[in-house]
């Protein structure tokens, strides 16, 4: 028998192994119930949430702008599709490989598209029912505010969806697999997102990527047979270049990214958002400059301490966070102006978006929280550091919080307005650092929570629901500000809020309180 039949089979059997061992604790009929109860409750949620929060049908003018708006801005989103599949293929994706794989199967006198090609079936497998259900979730939605039926716009957004999904995919393969460097890769898919914005402003529709903008939206806008015909023969041939080319990856940025991805996963199921945050950052090689980008003068005596040292950290990020930042304070100023237009579970989405921003902004308060012992050695209580670290968190979420007003103005019902911008974004970059000093102070639950012994179980979950929705209300509080007086009153309770909280956090009664009923029921 050949070699290389051999080795085949090796690798095979070593995976059959593997699987077997993983699954010979498991209850398939208990696994297959959990999977029905899980998609069940899921076409629930959706029905729920698409009937009470899907708006009124569109009139007939605004059915009309989404006609000849539409198609440009899904092709600028499967654009930014490009460019993320792009620079994650650079950086060694979009397989997240398990360190055996990595470390005796990569390295080992065996064909590599072996080894690699099914574990990238598998994920691509995962991918395309993830967004098909997604982009299904999506045309139900839209179904409630424009003509054509449930039934067309799911399917229209599946469609979508798995295109989305074949392209991300397809193209990060490429990338990985033709080892890309990361300054080409940011050129290719800003050419394409510049490409599309180009559509979106001009009208017109010149981009490849219009065909499949125009099948996310088939139940209104038709669809000649031969573009549809056509993306699907471009989005197997960009899959399978992909598929083929995805053996040729490099094994120390799989190493690497193997390593980050596993405590990545571990970090969520914690509910870390700091260290998820941080492992995605050397995810995406996001290191600091060598150099700033402006010296500071420097001084023998320094009056603000706290404000010169987190503009030290600031002037050494890479521009990449700044574009990033601005990104998501644009998308958050989007789904307000959609929201605001009836489509109100859109705000929900801006409202993350911006709360992620404001992780990034606040950066300085989570190395502090990175450093306990450091900041109880300060000659102040840690409440007063938080805060001194606010003015430099606020300016920096300046950007963001202006390219979401601008955003928000321009596409919302009422015009653009100059004043409505600068109330947005003075109480948007307020609100939204206070929302993520909360989630960065606060920091991951505790494993053990006595007050879960002494409630029921369902408003246990229902406070551990309140804590995770709270900041991202909190940062989002200020999106939609159109006047100085509400945005003042909101930056105000907001703010105020905040402070009491961490007075209260502090207070020393309260951490007795919490001590001693952690003693009685561990005795209990």
């Amino acid at each position: 028998m050949p070699t290389d039949t051999l080795q085949l089979q090796a690798v095979a059997a070593l995976r059959r192994a593997r699987r077997s061992r993983r699954t010979d604790s498991l209850d398939h009929f208990e696994l297959f119930y959990r999977t029905y109860i899980v998609a069940l409750l899921g076409m629930v949620a959706v029905g729920v949430a698409a009937s009470a929060l899907g708006g009124s049908p569109l009139a007939q003018r605004a059915t009309e702008d989404v006609v000849s708006r539409g198609p440009d801005v899904l092709a600028l989103v499967a654009a930014g599709v490009v460019l993320v599949g792009a620079r994650s293929g650079a950086r060694g994706g979009p397989l997240g490989l398990e360190q055996a794989d990595v470390r005796y199967l990569l390295e080992a006198p065996v064909p590599r598209g072996a080894v690699i090609r099914p574990l990238a079936l598998r994920q691509l497998q995962a991918l395309l029912v993830t967004a098909a259900a997604t982009g299904s979730a999506a045309g139900l939605l839209a179904a409630r505010r424009l003509p054509g039926g449930a039934p067309g716009w799911m399917a229209a957004g599946a469609a979508y969806g798995v295109g989305l999904a074949l392209l991300a995919f397809g193209t990060a393969c490429a990338a990985s697999g033709t080892r890309m460097s990361r300054v080409m890769a940011t050129l290719l898919g800003a050419a394409a997102v510049a490409w599309a914005a180009a559509d979106l402003v001009t009208g017109s529709s010149t981009s490849p990527l219009a065909a499949l903008a125009t099948v996310g939206m088939w139940p209104i806008v038709p669809v000649p047979l031969g573009a549809a015909a056509g993306l699907v023969v471009v989005l197997l041939c960009v899959t399978t270049f992909g598929l083929r080319k995805i053996a040729n990856l490099s094994v120390e940025d799989a190493g690497r990214r193997s390593k980050l991805v596993g405590e990545m996963r571990f970090a969520a199921t914690l509910r870390d958002v700091r260290t998820v945050l941080v492992l995605h950052r050397q995810l995406s090689q996001d290191v600091p400059r060598p150099d700033p980008w402006a010296d500071l003068r420097k001084q023998t005596t320094v009056r603000h301490p706290v404000w010169r040292r987190d503009w030290h950290g600031v002037l050494r990020w890479r521009s990449s966070r700044f574009v990033r930042m601005a990104q998501l304070g644009a998308v958050a100023g989007w789904c307000t102006a959609v929201a605001a237009r009836g489509t109100v579970m859109l705000f929900l989405v801006g409202g993350a978006a911006f709360w992620i921003a404001a992780l990034d902004a606040a950066d300085a308060i989570g190395q502090e929280m990175d450093h306990p012992s450091l900041l109880e050695s300060y000659p102040l209580w840690p409440r007063r550091v938080f805060v001194r670290h606010l003015p430099a968190a606020i300016v920096v979420m300046l950007l963001p919080a202006l390219a979401a007003g601008v955003t928000a103005n321009a596409f919302g019902p009422g015009g653009f307005n100059v004043a409505a911008v600068a109330a947005m974004t003075f109480a948007g970059a307020v609100t939204a650092v206070c929302g993520a000093m909360v989630t960065l102070v606060k920091g991951p639950p505790p494993p053990f929570d006595p007050l879960d012994l002494i409630t029921a179980p369902e408003v246990a979950s229902m406070r551990k629901l309140q804590q995770l929705l709270l900041p991202i209300l909190m940062a989002s509080a200020a999106l939609g500000v159109r006047t100085a007086a509400s945005a003042v009153s909101i930056s105000i309770i907001v703010a105020g809020g905040t402070l009491i909280w961490l007075r209260v956090r502090e207070s020393t009664l309260l951490h007795r309180l919490l001590s001693a009923l952690t003693r009685i029921v561990g005795r209990v």
